[in-house]
């Protein structure tokens, strides 16, 4: 199994309104009536109530109702709002307008044939890109990448995230004033992470800068969540970009360390008697693909930190899972 695919146990997501489903889930009884009663049975009650928006814990004890929100409503997939995305030959160029997040909401996902998607404008943090999609996603195109998510990461500093953030790697330092450039921290691969234990989204962090020279941007985010199946066999990239040699450092210097991402950036290291304050390597990207249906999946991913060069840090790695979620 490649290294940087992410191992990890889903738990289950979405709306689940039938009763039989969520006491599978919890063993505690459902209802879609705000309890306002007083159990018949002695000591602790509980009961999931579902207001049409929230879940929440009601539990009866002490001679009064107690609660809780446990959840959001689940509405997976989107409202496939935005139509099909079908992309046959040529590229699909979608604009991330400067956001932070871009939602967008499909009702089914079709790369094939010689297509590929890009993207423009992220922001300066980096852009986590949802798709949300009521139907199936076939990518199958033979175009390579037919998704290409390098420059799409943080081009200041920490990987934008919507849990944690990778950092940046530190920036070249004289051993007057800094005896090392630190690599950028990384998120690491944890399955524990978020309200509902799936995978971090973030971007990958931007590496360390050299003398006046800034570091190169990380790699982006994509998440993809499916009702429909999910058939993928194309080569996805989420590259770093590589670190650049800076020959105007002093004597001595120590290069930038790596930008962070899934794993820790790498440390620059002094250049000795040579002259040079190189920038790091930044972190590679995320692809997450989760379904309520089937998956097939032969594609490549490659999600790998930038190249430092003879004395700057390499960029972290990024990951990718592609997986099934159930109610069951």
């Amino acid at each position: 199994m490649d290294e940087n695919q992410l191992q990890i146990s889903i738990t289950p997501v979405g709306n689940p309104t039938q009763d039989a489903v969520i006491q599978q889930l919890v063993n505690i009884p459902y209802t879609t009536t705000k309890p306002t009663f007083v159990p018949r049975q002695v000591g602790c009650y509980r009961t999931i109530y579902f207001d049409g928006s929230y879940y929440w814990l009601y539990i009866y004890a002490n001679d009064a109702w107690q609660t809780q929100k446990i959840g959001v409503k689940g509405n997976w997939g989107g409202t496939g709002s935005d139509g099909a995305l079908s992309v046959s030959s040529g590229t699909t160029t979608i604009d991330l307008g400067s956001n932070q997040v871009v939602i967008k909401n499909y009702s089914s996902i079709s790369i094939t044939g010689t297509g590929s998607l890009a993207f423009i404008n992220p922001h300066a943090n980096g852009t986590i890109i949802i798709f949300r999609c009521t139907g199936a996603v076939t990518i199958t195109s033979s175009t390579s990448p037919v998704i290409n998510l390098a420059s799409l990461g943080s081009s200041a500093g920490s990987g934008t995230s919507l849990i944690f953030s990778p950092r940046q790697g530190n920036s070249w330092g004289t051993t007057l004033g800094q005896l090392t450039s630190l690599g950028g921290i990384g998120v690491g691969n944890t399955s524990s992470i978020g309200e509902f234990n799936t995978p971090p989204l973030y971007c990958g962090a931007q590496g360390g800068a050299g003398k006046n020279t800034g570091g190169p941007t990380g790699a982006g985010c994509l998440y993809i969540e499916a009702v429909g199946n999910i058939n993928v066999s194309s080569t996805f990239w989420a590259k770093g970009n590589n670190g650049q040699s800076v020959a105007s450092g002093s004597t001595g210097s120590y290069s930038a360390g790596g930008g962070g991402s899934c794993t820790d950036g790498g440390a620059g290291i002094s250049s000795g008697s040579n002259a040079y304050a190189d920038t790091g390597g930044s972190g590679g990207g995320v692809f997450v693909f989760l379904t309520l249906g089937t998956v097939t999946n032969t594609a490549t991913f490659t999600v790998t930190g930038g190249l430092g060069t003879s004395y700057s840090g390499a960029g972290g790695n990024g990951y990718y899972y592609v997986g099934q979620v159930s109610f069951l």
